[in-house]
């Protein structure tokens, strides 16, 4: 609950793509050829008996419903597992939508992204970071007032979240970075 007494409002979406140099790139027909839902489209998939949703999305969808009252925001699930660098025009397309769902959406208590951490792209060399960037700048435009006690809310009382969400950016940290060859994770 947030602190006026609604539900918190979380954005969802996710992006995975492990780009293999070698093959051809992808692009939008690719990706629904895979997965790719936009919007209602999420809730719709995710109330079938074998959702096509990425198993993440579904445990977080889940276990947040047993959590609290919440309300999710879904912007989009694109995946496309291995496969060539993603088209420019499409990652346009769905920095876009991003956008337009953040100002459709309204207030945001919380943002929670699907993420590989592995794509290039034919013209960007880090989608990941493009798309991270993306939502940074649409959650800070539509919360430049309010920034300040949703991150002292988390801290507070979403403490679980935090330790789920830094375990995704460890995962995702490791080949964030494409511009030289793969480098194995230290230890």
């Amino acid at each position: 609950m947030n602190a006026n007494g609604s539900p918190c409002r979380v954005a969802i979406l996710g992006f995975d793509l492990e780009t293999n140099a070698w093959a051809p790139s992808v692009g939008r027909a690719q990706f629904e050829e895979c997965i790719y839902l936009v919007g209602q489209e999420i809730a719709e998939d995710l109330s079938r008996q074998n959702p096509k949703c990425p198993l993440e999305v579904r445990g977080f969808v889940d276990r947040m419903g047993e959590r609290r009252p919440w309300e999710p925001v879904y912007v989009f699930i694109a995946s496309c597992g291995g496969a060539g660098p993603i088209e420019q025009g499409f990652l346009d397309e769905l920095l876009d939508e991003t956008r337009r769902a953040f100002a459709a959406a309204g207030p945001i208590g919380a943002v929670y992204i699907a993420g590989h951490g592995a794509a290039v792209g034919t013209e960007n060399p880090e989608p990941d970071a493009t798309l991270y960037e993306t939502v940074r700048a649409c959650v800070h435009h539509t919360h430049r007032s309010s920034r300040r006690s949703i991150c002292t809310r988390l801290f507070q009382s979403e403490w679980w979240m935090l330790r789920t969400f830094s375990a995704l950016i460890a995962r995702t940290r490791m080949s964030i970075s494409m511009s030289g060859a793969p480098k194995p994770p230290t230890r």
